[in-house]
């Protein structure tokens, strides 16, 4: 029987032959899919219910090459790290699994689980305790049930999984996955990759997705940002200086008169001390009670409230000044110098500034709206270029331009320039001639914004957190994504520190403007 100190020296020894097999295979610098996502496509989700398996959620992504193409396919480890678990009959008839942690550079572990995996006589599984490098073959996807795929996971530490990398587990759980430790591969790998990205300075992750509202910017470059049931302060420079709880769902931020207010459901506003966090004055409008975050107009913020209403309300947060009864909730909106553009239920309405109806026009694949130098509004949709006057009549603004929709967007300059950018091309047109095209770094998805800066750059964003910087003239600076969905807004701000700040589902990251830009 070994004593207490013969205990203590062969766990430290241990631990200190992993911590060292760790620390020489280096800190994770790059990572990726371990399989070609232009080839192999999502078939199930993380966290779906899976009737196979009498409803449980699913703890990866099962990714398929195509029938008679996956089985023998190469797949390769998404980032440097050490081999903790690797056995060739983990699965039994469904084959081998390998388990890598990889060192962050702040210290703490990521696990990646790949699953349905088997040898060959060329490819070996790697042996436990070894180091594996970014992109290394580890193995090749095996013929598990129902068709060859790769089960790819994600963990990472919780209290109810401490030992993330030491056994394959279920690949299906009754308890939601995210609260055993699993996370969504797609998202974790989109955002760390943003995260390795040139000019990545920080990032703060959220509790909750980021919907509308948006943050607020304060005068020193700070935000403060509503996280579901909190209200925080977040520091230039990503670190949170206080939370505090809210009780009731906050719709709204906004500042007036160097004050910072909240706008709740009940129709309450408050006043809030951002050096703590604390409520101040607070008053309520009646009859007010908003469903979902403001539009912004010329002199006012316009919401939608419970009772189906479109209403105005003054800058200041203290007067209605006007009402509109019998209008659905809407999906998106703009508003322009003369019009407002709500798309609901699939339709386009467009409104006076003063919200008098004009116009309602269904629209096949969804809309992109912008601005037109007129006052009036651009639409872009699967049928055309359109112009949408101060009246609210429609004509044709360019002849010939290629299908727009949601995933697409158009800006217009004072002296009638006008770009556009679709899925995967960005337009320039002057005089109706289109004077150049160049394909973009990145397949855009999700609801795209198009803008101009006065710096003679286009900026292209979109809710599925894509976001593209490039010469008016032609040329891209830079580009970077954080994971999103068609649930999630998009946010983004450039400080005056020279900082962007991005906000796109649960994080928030800031960008050297600079060097992400390669001073363009």
């Amino acid at each position: 029987m070994l004593r207490l100190p013969a205990l203590i020296l062969l766990f430290t020894l241990c631990f200190t032959i992993t911590t060292m097999a760790q620390d020489q295979c280096g800190v994770l610098d790059t990572i990726s899919y371990p399989i070609d996502t232009n080839i192999f496509q999502l078939v199930q989700n993380f966290a779906t219910s899976s009737p196979r398996h009498q409803g449980r959620f699913h703890t990866g992504e099962d990714w398929f090459g195509g029938r008679g193409s996956s089985l023998g396919q190469p797949v390769r480890a998404a980032a440097r790290g050490l081999v903790v678990y690797s056995s060739p009959s983990a699965w039994g008839v469904d084959g081998g699994v390998i388990i890598i942690r990889h060192t962050l550079d702040d210290g703490g572990f990521l696990y990646t689980q790949y699953g349905h995996l088997e040898q060959t006589e060329t490819v070996r599984f790697p042996p436990r305790l070894s180091c594996v490098n970014a992109g290394e073959v580890i193995g090749v996807i095996g013929d598990a049930r129902p068709a060859p795929h790769l089960h790819f996971e994600i963990r990472v530490y919780s209290p109810s999984n401490p030992n993330p990398g030491d056994n394959p587990g279920p690949g299906y759980t009754r308890t939601d996955p995210e609260l055993l430790g699993w996370r969504r591969p797609m998202q974790i790998i989109t955002n760390m990759q943003a995260r390795l990205s040139r000019g990545y300075e920080w990032h703060t992750t959220l509790s909750h997705a980021v919907q509308n509202p948006p943050p607020l910017v304060l005068n020193d470059n700070s935000l403060i940002v509503i996280d579901g049931d909190r209200l925080r302060r977040i520091t230039s420079d990503g670190r949170v200086l206080w939370r505090v709880g809210l009780s009731t769902t906050a719709v709204s931020l906004h500042g007036y008169e160097a004050r910072t207010y909240v706008t709740f459901i009940d129709g309450r506003v408050v006043q809030v001390d951002v050096e703590n966090g604390n409520f101040l004055e607070a008053w309520q409008l009646e009859g007010f009670m908003p469903d979902s975050a403001p539009i912004d107009l010329k002199n006012a913020r316009l919401y939608h409230t419970s009772d189906n209403t479109l209403t105005a309300v003054s800058t200041d947060g203290r007067t209605i000044l006007w009402q509109t009864p019998d209008v659905p909730p809407f999906t998106y909106g703009v508003a322009s110098q003369n019009l407002i553009g709500l798309v609901i239920h699939g339709a386009l309405w467009t409104f006076s500034s003063e919200g008098q109806l004009l116009d309602q026009a269904e629209l096949a694949d969804g809309v992109h709206l912008a601005a037109h130098p007129d006052g009036g509004l651009i639409a872009y949709t699967q049928g055309g270029l359109w112009q949408i006057n101060p009246a609210g009549e429609w004509s044709v603004l360019l002849i010939g331009a290629p299908p727009g929709g949601k995933t697409s967007g158009a800006v217009m300059l004072t002296d009638g320039r006008l770009y556009l950018v679709d899925k995967s091309t960005l337009y320039a047109y002057e005089s109706g001639q289109l004077s150049w095209q160049a394909q973009l770094p990145q397949t855009l998805s999700g609801q795209v914004s198009l803008a101009h800066d006065n710096d003679h750059r286009l900026i292209i964003a979109s809710t599925h957190g894509h976001f593209i910087v490039a010469r008016e003239s032609g040329g891209f600076c830079g580009f970077t994504q954080l994971y999103g969905t068609d649930q999630t807004s998009m946010w983004y701000d450039l400080g005056t520190d020279g900082t962007l700040r991005f906000a796109v589902g649960d994080q928030i990251i800031g960008l050297n403007w600079e060097r992400f830009t390669n001073s363009c």
